[in-house]
């Protein structure tokens, strides 16, 4: 996985945004999902068509210019938001009279209208479903099942419900906001505040200040990495190269359940979040009205480590593939982040267009690679990059 797609927006006026729902108080809804490397796209009815979103509880409702043409929503408010990089625009808020989810109608719901997006226009979106419209659903992620089940309340799930975790109100988005406890050096800490964010397809980030925080408790001895650069792409664009961390521990506690020996990357957002990875290895079910949480492991299926990083990881820019993040201290001598990638293994990555690069086109998994790289003064030369 060459790119790390996360939507975080916040807003000065967040009360705009929790407004609308439904009037339905008894309903059970079954949204089947396409899925993209993992994250969760479905289909909403507006007017009578059909439209794709992407099921991100890391963000708010957002529309693109196609829905903004074609449904006219009222105009509410316009308000500067700022993706999970902090780059900041103002953007427009608008009210969908309706948006209708399994046949359930949800009314007057705030959206945030973003314009022309390479995550939006590569995954063929037309905006994004969020936390706020479902704040007083319980939603249920069934990743074998490819179904999202949204229902008035936890009996309708028809799932057994065990091992709650108590949700921390202190998101006016209504974020899923929980603690979970990292084991790593023979100790452990459970006060790590983060949320399940379904839009962003890695499992675990780590804020700086939580890094920090846990680095100097005695954390991650030995066991720290330090890189250089970026390899995101956010909401407007793509991230700026930046210090980068990244940490092996033993096992992160959710609740009563474990995961063991998992990758972490720092992130420069302030908030840690954990990913849409994690329906790899359990059901999710988010109970909005009562405040729970829950992650019910898998029985059937062995744990295993998460796929290692490359000492130089490969990034998007445009329809050109970059250097990213730099993990090897040898290899921040030789080529730096943002230089252009122009092969593979001698395998030309020219000639592709913006959405092929985004989805990583051209590219096979292997334990190493031969980058073809033009550096920053012209120079071309073959650089060895493995995964560690």
């Amino acid at each position: 996985m060459l790119f790390t797609l996360f939507f975080d927006l916040y807003a000065q006026k967040l009360q705009t945004l929790n407004l609308g729902g439904t009037k339905a108080t008894d309903y059970t809804i079954k949204l089947s999902c396409d899925t993209v490397v993992p994250l969760l796209i479905v289909n909403a009815q507006i007017g009578g068509k059909t439209y794709r979103f992407l099921f991100d509880t890391g963000a708010d409702t957002v529309i693109t210019d196609r829905l903004v043409e074609e449904t006219k929503p009222r105009l509410l408010d316009k308000v500067p938001v700022a993706d999970a990089d902090g780059n900041v625009d103002s953007l427009n808020i608008y009210s969908l009279s309706e948006i209708t989810l399994d046949g359930i109608e949800f009314n007057d719901i705030p959206a945030i209208h973003l314009k022309e997006s390479v995550i939006m226009k590569c995954l063929d979106l037309d905006g994004i479903i969020d936390c706020n419209l479902l704040r007083n659903s319980v939603v249920h992620f069934s990743s074998p099942d490819k179904v999202i089940t949204i229902a008035d309340s936890p009996e309708k799930i028809k799932v057994e419900l065990s091992n709650p975790i108590e949700m921390l109100e202190i998101s006016p988005q209504k974020l899923p906001i929980f603690k979970i406890s990292f084991v790593d050096n023979n100790q452990k800490d459970d006060d790590l505040v983060l949320y399940f964010d379904s839009g962003m397809n890695e499992l675990l980030h780590l804020s700086l200040r939580s890094f920090y925080y846990l680095r100097d408790e005695g954390f991650f001895v030995d066991n720290i990495k330090e890189g250089y650069g970026s390899e995101t792409t956010t909401l407007f664009g793509g991230s700026q190269d930046t210090v980068q961390y990244k940490v092996q521990i033993p096992e992160l506690e959710i609740g009563n359940s474990s995961i063991k020996d998992v990758s972490i990357n720092t992130t420069t957002f302030p908030n840690s979040r954990i990913g849409a990875t994690l329906l790899e290895y359990g059901f999710v079910t988010i109970d909005f009205k009562n405040g729970l949480f829950y992650f019910d492991p898998f029985s059937d299926q062995e744990q295993k480590p998460e796929k290692k990083k490359l000492t130089a990881s490969l990034a998007s820019s445009g329809d050109k593939y970059r250097i990213g993040i730099i993990w090897d201290k040898e290899l921040r001598t030789k080529i730096s982040p943002g230089n252009h990638v122009l092969a593979v293994d001698g395998n030309s990555l020219e000639g592709l267009t913006e959405c092929e690069v985004f989805m990583g086109k051209g590219l096979e998994e292997k334990d190493s690679y031969i980058f073809t790289v033009k550096d920053k003064n012209g120079n071309i030369k073959d650089i060895l990059v493995k995964r560690e």
